[in-house]
């Protein structure tokens, strides 16, 4: 049995032992489970907080999670698709909840099929029994 792992939170504390993925952008931070079910979510003022506090106690899965430039983590078992919007052009990243997991913004990526590629090679050699490839996010910039 997994020992609990409880954070304070905005609202109070949170058990967070299930967390798989961590995932800060612009405004909220969000842990997921391995069902991508939310363990937890915070916006606004508290989430860069949050952020630092999930980061100390939930690491990546060894090997296998997407880590973010920013320092998130996407365990890939949770992951439903990654493709190219035809509508905006950014790079998503969507979840098995039929949620957006995470965006990369045509903006600041200045290569995003090249990202895309190198993604979907490291997600496929991880389903072979691989290790993830640590992506290099500046290549991409």
């Amino acid at each position: 049995m997994k020992k609990p792992t409880f954070i304070s939170t905005e609202n109070g504390v949170k058990n967070v032992s299930r967390a798989s993925s961590v995932i800060h952008e612009d405004g909220f931070t969000l842990a997921l489970d391995p069902s991508s079910n939310v363990v937890c979510f915070e916006k606004d003022d508290g989430e860069s907080i949050l952020f630092e506090r999930l980061k100390n106690v939930i690491k990546p899965v060894s090997n296998s999670s997407i880590v973010l430039d920013n320092g998130s983590f996407i365990d890939p078992t949770i992951i439903a698709e990654i493709f190219l919007s035809p509508k905006t052009g950014h790079l998503l990243i969507t979840g098995l909840n039929n949620k957006l997991l995470c965006m990369f913004k045509s903006d600041d990526f200045s290569n995003l099929d090249e990202l895309l590629q190198e993604l979907s090679n490291n997600l496929v050699a991880v389903s072979e029994g691989h290790a993830m490839t640590a992506i290099q996010w500046v290549d991409f910039k």
